[in-house]
């Protein structure tokens, strides 16, 4: 076997090498998403605190509620009022942590403009001056149920921790009296994912009985940057391609895209997603219009530190159903690549020595491999 023909085949076989050796690794991670993962669990009798470690990083999550000395019957059992206190994610790694509320409140309105937007009422004196008609409000913060977490095994080897709370929706009324089975609940499922700092969340609004029929509903969040270290950064939100300066948000903005991004110094911190799958008296082919910025007096007094979510979902009859998606974004950090770009670089990898090979046929020069390498392959000294 000639010289030359010796050094075709050595760059043949190390670019196919490498390419096989990149598409195994990368199929094993995909097989595995968390083989890397570690991760504990610590209770008090008010909060538990998820803390893992794992390619993506360093994290914890923390969910905090109140005991009160009040108690409520409900469904024939004395139980005793909890009221969610905090939700919150923590990149260890780049010391920052983000709140979020999920959610706290809900409007039941009519949408006098059109605009499938809660943007504010005249009829009600805490809402932002606005077109639209208020009919009632929720407050969620009485907690009737929960379960400890459990640990799932996905398929593709994905973890998710999982528990469920359950509060009762109470009308923001005076002299809001029992039976308390009356009242909507609001079920949280969560599934939170140790691996990358992110939370997806089956909200259940169940009897709910609407005081007007054409009435639509707006579910409320919030998110908030801390920091962990003495610079804050400069904080602004991209949603539909445009960014907002937190500060500038004193009033509502609709949001046609689905994910709404959170961002510090322009390196994406925190997400939003709420294209999930919505549910509203049994029809899924439903259709939520999302919005930014206040629609009511206590964001706009809060809007320097606080990012108002505002979720516009239709009439609803009795149940409504979303998964909304949301955590940390991991900026930077390592990422598992995607399976179909590296079947494409297989692909132009095995092309590409293909090429080397027809054209070292027709320049003889094309690769100048020096001769040592060789030699120990051809058995020269």
């Amino acid at each position: 076997m000639c010289l030359k023909a010796v050094k075709t085949l050595f760059v043949c076989a190390l670019l196919t090498a490498i390419t096989l050796g990149l598409l195994a690794r990368t199929t094993a991670a995909q097989q595995n998403p968390n083989s890397d993962l570690t991760f504990s669990v610590e209770y008090t009798n008010s909060s538990f605190t998820i803390r893992s470690a794992s390619a993506k990083g360093n994290f914890s999550f923390a969910f905090k509620w109140e005991n009160t000395d009040l108690y409520i019957e409900y469904n024939n059992s004395r139980r005793m009022i909890r009221e969610l206190k905090l939700v919150a994610f923590t990149d260890e790694t780049a010391r920052y942590a983000m709140e979020f509320w999920i959610p706290r409140m809900f409007y039941e309105y009519v949408d006098a403009d059109n605009n499938v937007l809660f943007i504010g009422s005249s009829n009600i004196e805490w809402t932002m001056p606005g077109p639209d008609i208020y009919v009632i409000g929720y407050k969620i913060d009485v907690n009737i149920d929960m379960t400890n977490i459990t640990q799932t095994q996905k398929e593709d080897g994905t973890t998710l921790l999982e528990w469920m709370y359950t509060q009762l929706a109470m009308p923001m009324e005076s002299n809001v009296q029992g039976p308390w089975e009356r009242f909507p609940t609001v079920k949280e499922v969560f599934h939170y994912n140790p691996f990358n700092g992110t939370l997806k969340m089956d909200i259940v609004l169940d009897n709910f009985k609407p005081r007007n029929n054409s009435s639509r509903v707006f579910l409320s969040y919030g998110l908030k940057y801390v920091p962990l270290q003495p610079i804050i950064g400069n904080l602004t939100v991209v949603a539909d391609g445009q960014e907002f300066q937190l500060a500038q948000l004193n009033r509502v903005y609709p949001t046609n895209s689905t994910v709404i991004a959170f961002k510090v110094d322009g390196i994406d911190r925190a997400f939003f997603d709420f294209g999930g799958i919505v549910t509203v008296d049994g029809n899924s082919n439903i259709e939520v219009k999302g919005s930014i910025g206040p629609p009511d007096m206590y964001w706009l007094n809060e809007r320097d530190v606080w990012l108002a979510i505002g979720l516009n979902y239709p009439h609803v009859n009795r149940t409504l159903v979303h998964d909304p998606y949301f955590g940390l974004s991991q900026a930077g950090l390592a990422t598992v690549l995607p399976i179909t770009w590296t079947v494409a670089t297989a692909g132009a990898s095995i092309a590409l020595l293909v090429i080397v090979a027809y054209n070292y046929r027709k320049t003889k020069n094309l690769f100048k491999i020096p001769n040592a390498w060789l030699s120990p392959l051809l058995g020269n000294n």
